[in-house]
């Protein structure tokens, strides 16, 4: 195999997986329009799962995106919005959820613009598969607290998408702000 293909190969096997990640984030970020509420107790949600009551300057605070009752998921985007003054960004990772049946997955996060005060998400699952149904944890932040009692301890989200296989949105209801343990 001549050293271009090689170099070609290795681009496509790095960036593709990333770029469909991003296309997802991308496609979610279009304004849909509006969709009746679903019934509470039926409904998908979308929730935050930290603990901040019990933190001292220096520690971690990990928060666990986690989704309920879907039924079909490819893939989720969102924003994850906190105070900088209080919270240092230090890493993200996928959860579980979407590769509970063994199919591979694409995850990607960034802060936005490079500045602290909105981790930027996504993750999707691979090629034309099927959609995942039940409960379980779709993605994860880690963030150092740098300020106890300064700014607001809250975590929030916003611009979030759920998406089925074919790219259409996935009602659900969101715990907005997120719920401590």
């Amino acid at each position: 195999m001549s050293r271009k293909m090689k170099v070609l190969r290795h681009v496509s096997t790095v960036l593709l997986p990333v770029a469909i990640v991003l296309s997802l984030v991308v496609a979610c970020g279009e304004e849909q329009p509006a969709k009746e509420t679903p019934e509470p107790e039926k409904a998908t949600t979308l929730g935050l799962e930290y603990d901040a009551s019990k933190v001292a300057v220096g520690d971690e605070v990990e928060v666990v995106m986690q989704v309920a009752n879907v039924k079909d998921l490819y893939g989720v985007a969102l924003d994850l919005v906190y105070d900088p003054a209080v919270y240092k960004y230090i890493s993200a990772s996928k959860g579980d959820f979407l590769s509970s049946d063994g199919k591979n997955n694409n995850f990607a996060a960034a802060l936005e613009d490079g500045f602290e005060g909105r981790l930027v998400m996504g993750v999707s699952r691979v090629g034309e598969v099927k959609g995942v149904a039940g409960t379980g944890a779709v993605m994860t932040a880690r963030f150092e607290v740098l300020c106890k009692d300064c700014g607001d301890k809250e975590f929030k989200l916003e611009k979030t998408f759920l998406k089925n296989p074919s790219l259409v949105e996935v009602l659900f209801l969101s715990s907005a702000g997120g719920k401590e343990k």
